[in-house]
């Protein structure tokens, strides 16, 4: 079975960078102009050696758990740093803040959320 590149799937590629094995992952920080967080992966997304959250031009932690692990890594970050979520991955990032991490604030879903969150409601009844 092969897996289809949804939209969230896309969308955090806007948020990735790739390294080689031998590049550092702090002088690849130092040299980014965005002040806002990336995952930055060394190696290949299939054969990924190890993945980072970089942010404000200086890597802050490596990560464990492949692309999993570094998407829930990413998605604190913005939160704890105040960042506003990317516009490509603001309803993932609004999903995860309110259904997984159950983080109450005066923010109302977004009707995409609510459709999805339904979705899955329906999903998991059958």
């Amino acid at each position: 079975m092969r897996l289809r590149l949804g939209v969230p799937v896309k969308a955090l590629a806007q948020e990735l960078s790739q390294l080689k094995e031998d590049q550092d992952v702090e002088a690849f920080a130092s040299t980014l102009a965005s002040p806002f967080p990336v995952i930055v992966v060394k190696g290949g997304l299939e054969g990924m050696l190890s993945s980072s959250i970089v942010a404000d031009r200086q890597a802050l932690f490596e990560v464990d758990g492949g692309m999993m692990g570094a998407t829930m890594a990413l998605f604190p970050t913005y939160y704890v740093f105040m960042y506003e979520y990317p516009a490509s991955l603001n309803n993932l990032f609004t999903y995860l803040e309110k259904c997984i991490f159950q983080i109450a604030d005066a923010r109302k879903l977004p009707t995409s959320v609510i459709t999805f969150v339904n979705a899955l409601d329906c999903n998991t009844e059958n």
